[in-house]
């Protein structure tokens, strides 16, 4: 009886902090809630990494997906298994909603510990509050997509450097091997820095360990994750070679101008430049402000995209303040020492990753992960580095980490945003509903990013191409998207028959989605190379009259407002 009241006394400090981080957040997160569960509503990259899970739901959808194969083979072979075996049982489009969900209450709650650990349950407070108050976070594991495993599995790489358990460290880079590798990589380097970098006294439960042992659990964790890997490896292998920064001449696609904007390609910005933009996002808050007049002051134009001069002002300030705490805590305490490991480990993940992309995958990764929790887990913390210089009431500490996140909150936090996450809005039911009635075996062409973009996610029909899933990584399925591309190209713009019966016969197109605009003098366009096949295509029609201007009044099967359905297999011969 006695251990039971100590241990609910124990609890209240806990049932306290997360009441308060209830009655400042859980509006927002329960509005965003209700919209995440609209079948309306989702991320935009669920339509390349979740839609060919629909196959494992229902066996008749997708069968020979060439797309859907290529992603599949791709995926990590944790987060395959995962939706794979959930399918029959719980729809991929509901579940990759409640796995975000999961996913974001992970790292909150690992954060929550591991700042805990380091500054007491005020610090804990404010590490959380911090995490959902930003958008970086919800808009990461919105979707329930590999990345949406990164923060949490690098949150609780933290929680487990605060305690000093390298079993802990372990396992976590095993599941990030299974479902986001990046985190795999970063956790197994800060795990090797800890045990042949730092003294016995800071390796925590390895204290004891000598250099043979450690190099034998380096091993191990390195071999297993090296076995966890590899059927990705191998499965992702019939596309190879996979591009790097010498085939943009040759694949523009993979360059400036071309599918990916300049944080996803070569040349990188360095690691600090690339941290500290992530670091803003992972710590400035969104959504209402908690006191409206000092955040008109802190930031009086709200429509600027950059942030104010008081704004950086006020980031700096607490940078160093966060930098000056963590050096003092970095001579008093060994979890310091091991976290700031994690750091180091960012930054040589980044440093070796980029001039050797794609092979570790791009560097902007190991900044924008590790470098927004670590620097959470820090400010949230750095009052405690101050105050481990000498012995005080902890009374004294939470009351200067309480008026420090009381500074923070109400210059620089928010109430956090009910739609981060969500910038897909699938509202033209009509259209989806009328490709979903389509037989089962359909395939849809349809210009990249009009409505063909929700087709396979939404009406779980075929797609011949969309933008979302032109991906630029291996050279195989590149040149299918270009081969795909160039054929929609010529049968969009076609003044005869013979283009859209090659679409049909030589891509297995049953049916064509027309985004009437188009067709009434919008400008085609797309990235590089593209256009200028486009243009080509476009003086090669010399100003005749689109021939699917007369197939959208012969064969439409749908017509409504700006798109049109048109049969192709009712085309019979030349025009």
């Amino acid at each position: 009886m006695r251990d039971a009241v100590q241990r609910l006394k124990g609890c209240w400090p806990w049932t306290l902090v997360v009441g308060a981080l209830g009655l400042m957040y859980g509006r927002t997160l329960s509005s965003h809630i209700v919209r995440g569960f609209d079948p309306r509503i989702f991320n935009d990259d669920v339509r390349q990494q979740i839609y060919p899970f629909f196959r494992y739901a229902d066996s008749s959808l997708f069968p020979n997906d060439y797309i859907a194969d290529y992603y599949l083979d791709c995926l990590p072979l944790g987060f395959r298994a995962l939706y794979t075996l959930s399918a029959p049982l719980i729809d991929p489009a509901v579940s990759n909603k409640i796995v975000g969900y999961l996913m974001l209450l992970v790292t909150v709650g690992a954060l929550g510990v591991a700042a805990n650990r380091l500054g007491g349950k005020v610090a804990a407070w404010g590490a959380m509050a911090l995490t959902l108050g930003a958008a970086l976070y919800m808009s990461r594991v919105g979707g329930g997509l590999p990345r949406a495993f990164g923060f949490p599995i690098l949150a609780c790489a933290l929680a487990a450097l605060s305690y000093g358990r390298m079993k802990w460290l372990a396992a976590l880079v095993w599941l990030g091997a299974c479902f986001y590798p990046v985190a795999g990589v970063i956790i197994g380097m800060t795990t090797a820095l800890v045990l042949l970098l730092l003294p016995a006294s800071d390796r925590g439960d390895a204290q004891d360990w000598d250099l043979r042992q450690r190099l034998r659990f380096l091993a191990i964790v390195a071999g297993v994750s090296v076995v966890l890997l590899l059927p990705t490896v191998v499965s992702s292998s019939k596309y190879a070679p996979v591009f790097t920064v010498d085939d943009v001449a040759e694949y523009p696609e993979a360059g400036p101008g071309g599918r990916y904007a300049a944080n996803s390609r070569a040349p990188f910005a360095s690691f600090f430049h690339s941290s500290a933009k992530a670091i803003e996002r992972g710590f400035v808050g969104v959504g209402r402000p908690w006191v409206e007049p000092v955040a008109r002051w802190v930031n009086p134009d709200t429509t600027r995209r950059s942030r104010s001069s008081r704004q950086l002002t006020i980031l700096n300030l607490v940078a160093m303040f966060t930098v000056i705490g963590w050096l003092i805590f970095a001579v008093r305490q060994s979890a310091a020492r091991r976290v700031l490991m994690f750091g180091l480990a960012a930054f040589i993940g980044y440093t070796i990753a980029g001039p050797v992309a794609p092979y570790l995958y791009l560097p902007t990764r190991y900044a924008n992960y590790a470098m927004p929790v670590l620097a959470v887990l820090m400010a949230s913390t750095s009052v405690a580095g101050f105050f481990s210089v000498r012995d005080t009431r902890p009374a004294w500490r939470a009351g200067v980490t309480l008026v420090f996140f009381l500074f923070v909150l109400v210059t620089l936090g928010g109430h956090g945003s009910a739609t981060t996450g969500l910038n897909v809005d699938a509202r033209n039911q009509p259209l989806y509903e009328a490709i979903a009635e389509l037989p089962v075996d359909a395939v849809i062409a349809g210009w990249p990013l009009t409505a063909i973009e929700n087709v396979p996610y939404v009406s779980r029909r075929a797609a011949l191409l969309t933008y979302e899933t032109h991906q630029v990584f291996h050279k195989q399925y590149a040149d299918e998207m270009r081969e795909r591309m160039r054929a929609l190209i010529d049968a969009t713009l076609a003044t005869s028959n013979e283009p859209l019966i090659r679409l049909r016969e030589e891509h297995g197109v049953t049916h064509m989605l027309v985004y009437l605009p188009h067709l009434s003098g919008k400008r085609f366009q797309y990235f590089r190379p593209f256009n200028p096949w486009i243009a080509e295509a476009q003086r090669k029609r010399a100003g005749d009259p689109f021939l699917l201007h007369e197939l959208v009044d012969d064969h439409a099967v749908y017509r409504d407002g700006d798109y049109a359905i048109v049969d192709l297999r009712e085309i019979r011969g030349s025009r």
